[in-house]
């Protein structure tokens, strides 16, 4: 691929998976922790579902989803989460993958950070990279309960962070945060970047960046937060 888009790197995930399909042809018993699929089939009144509405005519539905839709997910969270979002704010998209991806190539340039906690989505530095930015993993150790703390956060942020990628529940860690963990977190998001008379970053040494790209500074920043499959730790690849 040409322009703004670059070939990404295979992914860690598929390629275990492979070794472990492989293995298990030759007969040998694997215990594969890859990739998270059900292991049970779909309801009931899923399935009824999808048999009335294979038998409808089909067309076109709106690229932000269908507005039955996208009215329940609004009133979903509303209920369960005490948010209230307008029509217009709501999108439905194909999946988790495809909806962090675009959210990424709408608003990643050149040069942005994304900081990703660790251990993280395997997907994540290459979706990142794919649009330009530069994934900077934070590890996150087992006596912090695998969730990152307000101090490293803070010290992983420059003038160039764009995102900051919360994967709660975490996997495989399974980390969840509280509303004072988050509170603490939104706060130090909250601060000014630091002073743009820095150039160049200042790697802590819990903070990793994940492969290379060239700068283009900004200091808004972006919290998104939800789950995703699979997982990968950080490639010390300054």
């Amino acid at each position: 691929m040409t322009g703004r888009l670059g070939t990404p790197a295979g992914s860690p995930i598929l390629e275990m998976a492979r070794r472990a399909a492989e293995r298990r042809a030759q007969g040998r018993h694997i215990v594969d922790l890859t990739l998270g699929e059900p292991d049970f089939a779909p309801p009931g009144h899923v399935i009824a579902a999808a048999r009335e509405a294979a038998g409808r005519v089909l067309g076109y539905s709106p690229a932000d989803g269908l507005p039955e839709l996208r009215r329940a997910v609004r009133h979903a969270v509303e209920r369960d989460r005490g948010l209230e979002y307008a029509d217009a704010q709501v999108a439905v998209g194909c999946g988790a993958k495809q909806v962090v991806f675009t959210a990424f190539f709408a608003t990643l340039r050149p040069g942005d950070e994304v900081i990703v906690p660790a251990p993280y989505w395997a997907s994540y530095p290459a979706m990142i990279r794919l649009c330009g930015g530069l994934p900077v993993a934070v590890e996150c150790p087992a006596d912090s309960g695998f969730r990152i703390t307000p101090r490293a956060l803070r010290a992983a942020i420059t003038e160039r962070t764009r995102w900051v990628v919360l994967n709660a529940p975490g996997n495989p860690s399974g980390a969840t945060y509280s509303h004072d963990e988050l509170a603490s977190l939104a706060e130090v998001l909250r601060r000014p970047p630091p002073s743009r008379s820095c150039p160049t970053r200042s790697t802590p040494t819990s903070a990793t960046t994940i492969g290379s790209t060239s700068a283009s500074r900004r200091s808004h920043r972006i919290c998104g937060s939800g789950s995703c499959s699979s997982t990968a730790s950080p490639r010390r690849t300054r």
